[in-house]
């Protein structure tokens, strides 16, 4: 029983200081007209891209300089940073989890059919688009050691063990 207690005891030190993080960072390029063209075939609704700037955009892996939002959870807490111009827009902070929509604008997740050309998933019928903005969103759930720091860059994996997962969307308004 001893011997247990002491087990116990040593096994809640240790583990008492890990935290389960998920980091999130998510970069926007905001489309103008003529950027893309939506097209449907097959019950499909296809994008395709016109625009340069917008294809370096969605195929580059570190979009420098659109960064929107960042937001960390340990442990249950959150954190987010949203910018705008390079500049912090707002700050968030909380010990609960909170759910988070947007009611006036609707996403759909892209996925890649050709170099230029993208497939809105669970699209139905043609969306409108005016006002569209194409996102891209790292996501990264690893554990921490509670007494290690780590710099909150996806784009730099040196802290991290866990490979990210990247997502595209396009979100435009309803």
């Amino acid at each position: 029983m001893r011997y247990c207690l002491i087990f116990l005891s040593l096994f809640c030190f240790i583990f008492s200081q890990i935290q389960r993080a998920k980091i999130t960072q998510s970069y926007v390029y905001e489309a103008k007209e003529g950027d893309f063209i939506q097209t449907q075939k097959d019950g499909e609704i296809y994008l395709q891209i016109t625009s340069p700037s917008l294809l370096d955009f969605l195929n580059s892996k570190n979009p420098h300089n659109t960064l929107a939002t960042q937001t960390v959870r340990l442990n249950g807490t959150w954190t987010e940073f949203q910018s705008h111009d390079e500049n912090v827009k707002s700050y968030s902070n909380s010990n609960e989890f909170q759910h988070r929509f947007n009611l006036k604008a609707i996403a759909y997740r892209l996925q890649e059919v050709e170099s230029n050309v993208f497939k809105l998933m669970y699209a139905t019928q043609p969306i409108k688009i005016e006002h569209c903005k194409f996102v891209i969103q790292k996501d990264l759930i690893n554990t921490l050691a509670g007494k290690r720091d780590f710099v909150i860059n996806l784009d730099n994996q040196y802290y991290f063990d866990k490979l990210i997962a990247t997502y595209r969307f396009i979100q435009c308004d309803k």
